[in-house]
């Protein structure tokens, strides 16, 4: 069953995917969206990527996934991004 809505495009580029798409697909706010454009036929194709954790199981590994520890280890590496960033911005590097 195909499903027309109409949309507009905002200033920035911008428009919203109709409530009824994001349900059907489960879409989530900050999802990736992968586009693109069939220049002949001018049609734009708008394919959802899935959050990284559905992507588990998809190689094979021995390691069991601990999603506490990956989250820890994800924030202090961004910590240790920010430090470096500040350093930089003071002069101390």
């Amino acid at each position: 069953m195909k499903t027309t809505n109409i949309t507009y495009l905002t200033r920035k580029g911008q428009t919203t995917i109709p409530v009824e798409i994001r349900r059907a697909l489960d879409l989530q706010q900050g999802q990736a969206l992968d586009y693109s454009l069939n220049k002949k036929d001018g049609v734009i194709e708008i394919r959802a990527i899935p959050p990284f954790e559905s992507l588990l199981g998809v190689l094979k590994t021995n390691i069991k996934w601990d999603k506490k520890k990956a989250q820890k280890a994800m924030e202090e590496g961004f910590v240790e991004d920010y430090k470096k960033k500040l350093k930089r911005i003071d002069g101390h590097s």
